[in-house]
C-alpha cells in the first residue's frame, strides 16, 4: 500500500455491531430475558395509555354542562391542558440535564478515542431521548383529545396523538441542537423549568379570571402533518450536527445519566435531587451581607447556624420559586367548581411536601458534609434542633397563606389558621428527618425482588421522612374531609406535632464496633 492511499476508518455502525457481538458472547442473559423486558415495556405503555384515556374521558364527561358554584372557579378541563404542558416541560428539563445525547463511562472510554465516524456512532444515543419525548407528547395529545372534545372520534384521537408526538420529538431535537453550545442548553433548561413552575401559577390565574377552555371540534390533520414534517426536519438537522458535540460534553452528560440511574435504582431521593439540581446551583453567590448581628456571637453558635440556613434559602431562587409553586397547587384546587375533598387533600399534601423540600437544603448539605456541624460547640441533638428553625418558620408562613384560602372557602377562619400554625412544623420535621436519614448498607446480603436486588430495610429508608409527615398531617386530612377544625382536632394536632418534632430531632446511636462495650465518644446519651 502506498503512503498516499486514503485510510479507511470504520463506521459507527460497524463499531456498535462489533461491541454488541462481544457483549452477546460474554453476556449471561438469554433471548427469553430480552423478550420478557420488551413485553414488560409494551404492557406498561399500554396500561398507562388506557389509564390516561379512561381518566380523560371520564373527566370530559363529568364537566360537560357543569355550572360553577362560585364566581371564581377553575374549569377542570384546563387541568388537562396544564397537565400536558407540565409533562412536556418536565421532559424538556430532564432532557436538558441528561443531554439529550450522552455516552456512558464505558462507551465514551472505548468509542470516542477510536477513529470512527462520529455521526453514525452517536445516532442511536441521539434518537433515544427524542423518542421518549415523542411518546410523552403522544400521551399528552391523547389526554387533550378525550378531555376537550365533546365527542372524540378515532380519527381525532389519532391525529392529536400524532400532533403531540411531533411536538415532543421536535422539542427533543431542538435540545439536541442546543447541546453543542453549553449556554444554549442551559437557556433551554431554564426555560423549561420556568414553564413547569408557571403551570400551577397559570392554574391559579385561570381560576381567578374564569376563561372557557378550548374545544376540539375537528381533527387538526393539517396541523399534525406540518408538525410531523417540522419534527422530521429538526431530527435530520440534529443528526447532521452530531460531530460538533465535544467529548467532554458527552462524558459529563453520561456521568449525570449514570448518577440519575443509580439513584433511581437505589431509591435514594437525596442523590436523585442532587443529580437533577447540580447545574441549577449557582457557582458563586450574587451578593454578600455583612451579618452585623453575628458580631460577638461566639457563645451563640445556634444563631450562626440559623443565619446560614436562612441565607441559603433566601439566595436560592429555585427554592423560593418552589415554595410559591407548592402554594399554588392547593390554591388552584380550591378554585375548582365543587372541588372534591379528596382532590383538595391530595393537592395540599403534595404542595406542602414540595414546598417543605425547598427549606431543608441546609440539612441535606450538612448530612453530606457533616464537618461544619462537627466543629460547632453544640451537641448533635442541639444541631438538629437549630436546623429545624428555618424550615419550621418558613412553613408556618406558607401554611398561614394556604389555610387562609381554605378558610375563605369553608368559613370560620380562626380554627383553620390555628390548624395552620400547629401543623406547619410537621412538614419541616418530615423533610428534616428525610435529609438526615442514614444510607442503606449495600455490603451485606441483598434481597432479590422483581425490580432488582436491594439491601434489607430499603422500603423503610425510602419512607423515612414522609412517614412522620403523613402521621402528623392526619388531623389536617380529617379537617379537610369534614370541612371544619374543631378544638379536639386542634389538640390532637398539637400533640402529634410535638411527637413528630421530637422524632425528627432524635440522633440515632452509631452502630457499635466489634469489641466495644461502652458508648462511643461524641454520641449523645
Amino acid at each position: 500500500m502506498s503512503a498516499d492511499a486514503p485510510v479507511r476508518v470504520p463506521s459507527g455502525r460497524a463499531m456498535r455491531r462489533w461491541t454488541r457481538r462481544f457483549e452477546r458472547h460474554r453476556s449471561s442473559t438469554s433471548v427469553s430475558d430480552l423478550l420478557g423486558d420488551v413485553y414488560t415495556v409494551i404492557l406498561t405503555l399500554a396500561v398507562t395509555g388506557a389509564i390516561v384515556a379512561g381518566v380523560a374521558a371520564r373527566l370530559g364527561a363529568d364537566v360537560a354542562g357543569r355550572e360553577p358554584v362560585t364566581q371564581a372557579h377553575l374549569d377542570v378541563r384546563w387541568v388537562s391542558v396544564l397537565a400536558a404542558v407540565a409533562a412536556l416541560a418536565a421532559v424538556a428539563g430532564l432532557l436538558g440535564r441528561l443531554g439529550p445525547v450522552s455516552l456512558g463511562s464505558a462507551e465514551s472510554g472505548w468509542w470516542l478515542p477510536l477513529p470512527g465516524d462520529r455521526r453514525s456512532l452517536l445516532t442511536p444515543a441521539a434518537l433515544r431521548w427524542p423518542g421518549f419525548a415523542g411518546a410523552t407528547g403522544a400521551l399528552g395529545g391523547l389526554l387533550l383529545a378525550l378531555a376537550l372534545a365533546p365527542s372524540p372520534t378515532v380519527l381525532l384521537v389519532a391525529v392529536t396523538g400524532v400532533l403531540g408526538a411531533g411536538v415532543g420529538v421536535a422539542l427533543g431535537a431542538v435540545l439536541g441542537l442546543a447541546q453543542a453550545r453549553r449556554r444554549g442548553r442551559r437557556l433551554m433548561m431554564r426555560a423549561s423549568d420556568t414553564l413547569l413552575a408557571l403551570v400551577p401559577v397559570g392554574a391559579l390565574v385561570l381560576g381567578l379570571v374564569p376563561t372557557a377552555p378550548p374545544r376540539l371540534l375537528g381533527a387538526p390533520v393539517v396541523s399534525a402533518a406540518v408538525v410531523a414534517v417540522l419534527a422530521g426536519m429538526a431530527v435530520v438537522v440534529m443528526l447532521r450536527r452530531l460531530p460538533d458535540l465535544r467529548d467532554a460534553e458527552l462524558r459529563e452528560r453520561g456521568a449525570v445519566t449514570g448518577q440519575l440511574r443509580g439513584a433511581a435504582l437505589s431509591m435514594d431521593t437525596r442523590e436523585l435531587g442532587r443529580a437533577l439540581s447540580q447545574e441549577a446551583t449557582p457557582a458563586q453567590r450574587s451578593r454578600s451581607a455583612r451579618l452585623r448581628w453575628l458580631r460577638g456571637a461566639r457563645r451563640r453558635p445556634g444563631l450562626a447556624l440559623v443565619t446560614a440556613d436562612a441565607l441559603l434559602l433566601a439566595r436560592s431562587t429555585r427554592h423560593v420559586v418552589q415554595l410559591a409553586v407548592g402554594a399554588c397547587l392547593p390554591l388552584a384546587a380550591l378554585l375548582v367548581a365543587a372541588p372534591a375533598p379528596s382532590a383538595l387533600l391530595a393537592a395540599l399534601l403534595v404542595g406542602a411536601w414540595v414546598a417543605a423540600l425547598g427549606t431543608a437544603e441546609g440539612a441535606r448539605w450538612a448530612e453530606m458534609a457533616p464537618v461544619v456541624d462537627a466543629i460547632l460547640p453544640l451537641s448533635a441533638r442541639a444541631v438538629r434542633w437549630w436546623r429545624l428553625a428555618v424550615p419550621t418558620a418558613t412553613m408556618v408562613l406558607w401554611s398561614l397563606a394556604v389555610f387562609a384560602a381554605v378558610a375563605w372557602r369553608y368559613g370560620d377562619a380562626g380554627p383553620w389558621l390555628a390548624l395552620a400554625v400547629l401543623s406547619a412544623p410537621v412538614w419541616a420535621a418530615g423533610v428534616h428527618r428525610s435529609a438526615y436519614r442514614a444510607a442503606p448498607d449495600w455490603s451485606g446480603p441483598l434481597v432479590i425482588t422483581p425490580m432488582g436486588a436491594f439491601p434489607p430495610g430499603m422500603s423503610s429508608f425510602a419512607l423515612k421522612g414522609p412517614d412522620v409527615a403523613i402521621l402528623g398531617a392526619a388531623p389536617v386530612a380529617v379537617a379537610l374531609l369534614v370541612g371544619t377544625a374543631p378544638p379536639l382536632l386542634l389538640a390532637v394536632q398539637a400533640v402529634l406535632t410535638a411527637v413528630v418534632l421530637a422524632v425528627a430531632a432524635h440522633v440515632p446511636k452509631p452502630p457499635a464496633r466489634a469489641g466495644e462495650t461502652g458508648p462511643r465518644p461524641g454520641a449523645d446519651a
